[in-house]
């Protein structure tokens, strides 16, 4: 009798870890399936200058093309970088905001209706003086090599009016969310009156914030 109840227990806790370890085993399954999966359907951001399907010419071999060439060209790189994946971006503020100065701001406004763009930019004055031009709630349409471009023009349409007066604040970093950029120290602000998103191989001007 006592055997038997012995046996039946020795069973039952046989019985456990059977579960026990087949539990254990479905979840590890269960955690591997999911992460292959949400891999799949929700990729990681990708940095937009690596995933063109084509090679861009360079300079030169852009000034070669006919007018035609380099507008149908610009229009399937376009078409190309307008559903590539995004970067975000969630860069935060280095200071504590009740030191930092607002010394302009502005609201970005796409070029037309292929380049959308919405979100705001901030310059402020750090408290040892130097300037950080910073973009909040941003959101831009994907292109090939984008730039931010401090310039004096309050609205340029064109190249050349970019152009007159300008800083090169460096590559984008990513077509969405908040990011940072540092003016060199030195510069004085006072001509420069908008910050453009300019796509440097195409000379598009894809929109711009006046800042005031």
């Amino acid at each position: 009798m006592i055997k038997a109840i012995m046996s039946t227990r020795r069973n039952r806790m046989l019985a456990v870890v059977v579960i026990g370890q087949g539990l254990i085993i479905c979840t590890l399954f269960g955690l591997v399936i999911w992460y292959f999966v949400s891999v799949l359907l929700y990729p990681p951001d990708q940095a937009v200058e690596n995933v063109l399907p084509f090679e861009l010419p360079n300079m030169a071999e852009l000034e070669a093309m006919s007018e035609e060439e380099r507008a149908n060209l610009t229009a399937k790189v376009m078409a190309t970088a307008a559903v590539m994946p995004t970067k975000k971006m969630n860069d935060s503020i280095p200071e504590a905001e009740s030191e930092l100065v607002v010394v302009s701001k502005g609201a970005f406004v796409g070029q037309n209706a292929s380049h959308l763009d919405s979100g705001t930019v901030i310059i402020y004055r750090l408290p040892g003086g130097e300037h950080l031009l910073r973009f909040e709630q941003f959101d831009v349409t994907n292109g090939p090599d984008l730039h931010v471009i401090l310039t004096s023009h309050p609205a340029p349409t064109t190249s050349a009016e970019l152009h007159e007066t300008y800083i090169d604040l460096g590559p984008l970093k990513g077509s969405v969310g908040n990011q940072n950029y540092t003016i060199p120290g030195g510069v004085q602000l006072e001509p420069y009156q908008s910050v453009v998103i300019y796509c440097k191989p195409f000379q598009v001007i894809f929109a711009t914030a006046r800042i005031e």
